[in-house]
C-alpha cells in the first residue's frame, strides 16, 4: 500500500524514523490530522427527521416525575421538526397516568415501572389497552436497572405519540439520554420506524420480563 508523503519543494519531508515531523505540517495539518483521528473513533449520531410533513395540533404527556429530564430533552427534539405541536407536559406522579388516559387527558405517559395489575383493569374498564413500549434504561445506583416505557393508548395511539416515540428510538433521542438514564440494548429496541399505534407491543427482555400482559 502506498503511504502518502509531503513535499518541501521537490523532496519528500520525513523524519528519521520515517515519520512527518509535526513542525511540517503547522497548526493546518495537525488540526486536520486530529480531526481525522477523531472521526474514526467518535461520530455524532444521526439527527432525528420527521417521518413526513410536519404535524399540527397537541400532545398531552402525563407520567413520572422521574422521568422529567429524558422528556425534556426529546421534547426540544420533537418541537424542532413539529414547531407547531403544543405540548402539554404533567409529569405529577405515575399513579395518575391510567386515570388520565381514561378521561382522555393524556395521550402518552412516560414512567419507570409496569402497570400495576389495578392500573391494568381500570384501562380495560375504561376501554383502553394501553401498549409499552422501552424507550431507556433507568440505573438507580444501588438498585436494580429498571425499563423506562412509553406508554401509549394501544389502538387509539394518535400519529403525534406515536412519532414521539419514535423521537425517543431515534439515535439522536438515545444518545440524548445521560446521568441516571442510558440507551435501550441494540438487541431489544425496538425499530423506530415499526412504531405504530396498532402494533407497538411492550418488550420482551430476559431480565424484565414479558410484560405483554399488560394487554
Amino acid at each position: 500500500m502506498l503511504k502518502p508523503e509531503l513535499h518541501a519543494g521537490s523532496r519528500p519531508v520525513r523524519g528519521r524514523n520515517g515519520r512527518v515531523p509535526l513542525s511540517v505540517l503547522g497548526l493546518g495539518g495537525i488540526a486536520v490530522a486530529l480531526c481525522a483521528l477523531a472521526g474514526g473513533l467518535w461520530a455524532a449520531p444521526i439527527s432525528y427527521h420527521a417521518s413526513g410533513p410536519a404535524m399540527e395540533g397537541e400532545l398531552r404527556i402525563v407520567g413520572s416525575r422521574a422521568t422529567a429530564e429524558p422528556v425534556r430533552r426529546w421534547a426540544a427534539i420533537f418541537n424542532r421538526e413539529h414547531p407547531d405541536v403544543r405540548l402539554s407536559v404533567n409529569l405529577s406522579g405515575s399513579g395518575t397516568v391510567v386515570d388520565a388516559m381514561a378521561e382522555g387527558r393524556a395521550d402518552l405517559a412516560p414512567l419507570v415501572r409496569p402497570l400495576k395489575v389495578s392500573e391494568r383493569a381500570l384501562a380495560r374498564g375504561a376501554g383502553i389497552r394501553p401498549r409499552a413500549v422501552t424507550v431507556g434504561i433507568h440505573k438507580e445506583g444501588m438498585w436494580p436497572d429498571q425499563p423506562l416505557y412509553l406508554y401509549l393508548k394501544g389502538d387509539e395511539a394518535n400519529f403525534i405519540a406515536v412519532e414521539f416515540v419514535r423521537v425517543a428510538l431515534s439515535e439522536e433521542g438515545q444518545a440524548a439520554l445521560s446521568g441516571s438514564y442510558a440507551p435501550v440494548p441494540e438487541e431489544i429496541r425496538t425499530n423506530a420506524d415499526d412504531v405504530a399505534g396498532s402494533s407497538a407491543r411492550a418488550s420482551t427482555t430476559p431480565w424484565w420480563g414479558d410484560l405483554r400482559g399488560e394487554d
